[in-house]
């Protein structure tokens, strides 16, 4: 009897030994899981890099404030520079908007986090085409968007897990989806009507990574 006891104490005290190693897997594994769901990219360049099984860096809010609000506040310098005109006046980039181009940008929407109205893609989806477009037809005519597009909510991300300092870390600034949702409309219409350069690798659809590693 006292044989099994001192058995059964071992077996407990061996499963209480490994339940914080288990933990401590299961801690890394759900944040890589999350962070897959919510950013590919980010989640392949965190492994890469070794990042994944590290803890997450943070900074006080008042180092942070301290850094960054002078640079977000202080204004841009004005620009003096007449650059030549490469291409001419595209009208077909104003003309009214159409249900159909509201469709067709609410359908590549992704469900990305809402801004500070808190709309978020589904939401936006049960709001009827033609009045969307109606309402993007007048920001067009006024050549003026609704002060709330540049209201947003800004996130500091740390651009590795060893981010010790404010200037390591990355701002991505979320603005409302219905922001987004115009400015995927517009982009559409300048990829279309004022074709990028060659030269230009980001933003285009396509592989434009694979290219330049082939130039490379």
């Amino acid at each position: 009897m006292e044989s099994r006891q001192q058995s059964t104490r071992q077996q407990t005290t061996r499963k209480g030994k490994c339940c914080p190693s288990r933990a401590k897997r299961r801690t890394p594994y759900a944040s890589v899981q999350n962070l897959y769901q919510l950013n590919r990219s980010r989640c392949a360049k965190s492994i890469l890099s070794g990042d994944w099984d590290k803890e997450t860096p943070s900074l006080n809010i008042d180092t942070q404030e301290g850094f960054w609000r002078p640079l977000m506040e202080t204004h841009s310098k004005v620009d003096l520079q007449t650059p030549p005109q490469v291409y001419p006046s595209c009208e077909a980039t104003s003309v009214p908007v159409t249900a159909v181009e509201v469709e067709k940008a609410l359908r590549g929407l992704k469900d990305g986090v809402p801004g500070t109205d808190g709309v978020n893609r589904f939401m936006i989806r049960r709001c009827n085409r033609r009045a969307l477009g109606a309402h993007m037809c007048l920001w067009l005519g006024c050549n003026c968007p609704p002060s709330v597009f540049r209201e947003g909510v800004t996130t500091l991300i740390p651009k590795s897990a060893e981010a010790k300092l404010p200037g390591e870390y990355r701002p991505i600034t979320v603005s409302t989806i219905i922001a987004r949702l115009f400015h995927r409309i517009l982009a559409s219409r300048l990829e279309e009507h004022v074709p990028l350069s060659p030269r230009q690798k980001a933003f285009p659809r396509g592989d434009s990574l694979a290219d330049n590693v082939w130039l490379l």
